[in-house]
């Protein structure tokens, strides 16, 4: 009896959330290590430029000519054609950009965010915990000089 509630407790029980945690320095981040991939968001004030790095866990990134996140939370989805694999790696997607205010909303909206390709969802992020770390980023951003 003891063994099979023991066994109900760990079947029954909530996937754990995704930690979402901002780092500050000379380069401002948002990281959380989720189930289906680990988010890297970085600001590198002296270009200028904010980056977003996915890399997935056990396999590639499918090949697409549109990538796209749709925030649950917001009823928002930013797509772009500008993402790419570093260093070749497929299971590792990146996208870089100017201005990151809409990913950024959306992350601080909770929810989820979907990850598509070429319209087909192919991975999904739980942002419960996000908004915090999101304020955080934006603190640090305003803080570091350009």
């Amino acid at each position: 009896m003891r063994s099979t509630l023991f066994l109900c407790a760990l079947i029954c029980a909530p996937l754990p959330a995704a930690a979402w945690e901002a780092r500050s320095g000379e380069t401002c981040r948002i990281v959380a290590d989720t189930p289906a991939a680990a988010v890297e968001i970085a600001y590198f004030p002296v270009a200028g430029l904010y980056t977003l790095r996915l890399t997935r866990r056990e396999e590639a990134w499918p090949q697409a000519g549109v990538f796209a996140i749709r925030f649950t939370g917001a009823a928002l989805t930013i797509t772009t054609r500008d993402h790419f694999a570093p260093d070749g790696d497929p299971a590792v997607l990146a996208v870089i950009d100017a201005g990151f205010g809409n990913v950024l909303g959306g992350l601080a909206s909770g929810g989820a965010a979907e990850l598509a390709f070429d319209g087909r969802i192919a991975a999904r992020l739980p942002l419960a915990g996000a908004a915090p770390a999101v304020a955080a980023f934006l603190d640090c951003t305003s803080a570091v000089p350009s």
